[in-house]
């Protein structure tokens, strides 16, 4: 095997590291990076990312093959912006890549807390107790 899949220490992600290049899945957390993000699509079951803008908007972006559903097989996450993805539909899987750019450190990624997101965006309190914990 050229890569090796480990457990991030502060949230509930996975980075395949090989060798100088790194895939981050995500699944319920909401986080924030602070350079630009890019979403592939590749295989199994449609994805949905919820995007908190800085602005205070929240987006629904989603990833899969059906066009007609409104979904594409990229989506770009402008920096600063929380965000947190979740599986649709019943299939047992989803592949899916992420690019940052400049290169992926983790001191550039912060975790947003319920209470703090609840602070700052009020308005989209169903989809932020949705994906953190109490």
């Amino acid at each position: 095997m050229v890569g090796s899949c480990t457990p991030h220490n502060q949230c509930n992600t996975y980075h395949l590291k090989f060798k100088k290049v790194r895939t981050c899945l995500f699944t319920t957390n909401v986080n924030a990076q602070i350079v630009l993000e890019a979403w592939s699509f590749f295989e199994g079951t449609p994805l949905t990312i919820y995007i908190l803008d800085p602005f205070g908007s929240l987006i629904d972006k989603r990833l899969g093959r059906d066009f007609d559903k409104g979904e594409s097989f990229q989506v770009a996450i402008e920096a600063g912006s929380f965000f947190a993805a979740e599986q649709r539909g019943p299939g047992e899987f989803t592949l899916v890549g992420c690019t940052v750019a400049p290169g992926f450190e983790h001191e550039d990624m912060e975790i947003a807390g319920r209470a703090e997101l609840l602070a700052k965006y009020p308005q989209h309190r169903g989809v932020i107790e949705k994906f953190t914990l109490p």
